[in-house]
């Protein structure tokens, strides 16, 4: 007489399946099928760039891979050499890197993408009170004191560098009232601009600064090539 075993439920594919070809989790299903979208666009981009959009795109994801995902500058070399195309989650770091540093990547962006296009002192003006603006936005922002997968301190004047995903608190009303009166002096963009990196590092680390003016540069030079195209 036949062994009568227990009947197997067979997948809607036929495909019968072990335990270690179980699905993946529908977070990571997502999460690859994102990877797949930007690595199709990305490909199509980056064959018809040249070396200066190429090295614009290097500092945005080395900013991303210092700052928030931690990597340090030796690791951030290496994966930079291996492949240029994005994951989605690095694409998620740099969104949040020029988000918790927001007046310095403000400034920088906005200042890059004025100049040429107004006069000089006018786009001084203009960059560093979006500057200013940029710390009420991003105190009002609602970014979670803690960050899931990324940093959101970094800090490199010690030896290690130091990263915590806790967020400490920007202080605006400090920032405000020293460079509210500088707004509208193209000779004190400078000051601006210095005290944006002193109080943004206080409350996110040099490191970070570092890694946002990396990407702002990059992000601006990319966009103001769109912007000419």
């Amino acid at each position: 007489m036949p062994n009568e075993g227990v009947a197997v439920p067979v997948p809607p594919d036929g495909q019968l399946r072990g335990s270690d070809d179980a699905p993946p989790p529908l977070d990571k299903a997502v999460e690859r099928a994102a990877d797949k979208v930007v690595k199709t666009g990305f490909t199509g981009w980056w064959a018809t760039t040249d070396d200066n959009q190429k090295l614009a795109w290097y500092a945005i994801l080395a900013g991303a891979l210092i700052g928030p995902l931690g990597q340090g500058v030796p690791a951030t070399f290496g994966a930079l050499y291996k492949s240029p195309v994005p994951s989605g989650m690095q694409l998620e770091a740099v969104f949040w890197l020029l988000l918790i540093t927001a007046p310095v990547a403000a400034f920088i962006i906005v200042g890059w993408l004025a100049a040429g296009h107004m006069p000089g002192g006018a786009a001084l003006i203009l960059a560093a009170g979006v500057c200013v603006l940029a710390g009420g936005v991003m105190n009002s922002a609602s970014i979670p004191k803690s960050l899931a997968g990324v940093y959101c301190y970094a800090d490199a004047s010690g030896a290690p560098p130091v990263y915590e995903s806790a967020c400490r608190e920007f202080n605006n009303a400090g920032f405000y009232a020293e460079n509210a009166e500088r707004v509208g002096n193209p000779s004190e963009s400078a000051n601006v601009f210095s005290s944006a990196v002193a109080y943004t590092a206080d409350s996110r680390g040099s490191l970070m600064v570092f890694a946002s003016i990396l990407a702002s540069l990059g992000v601006a030079h990319l966009v103001r090539r769109e912007m000419t195209t």
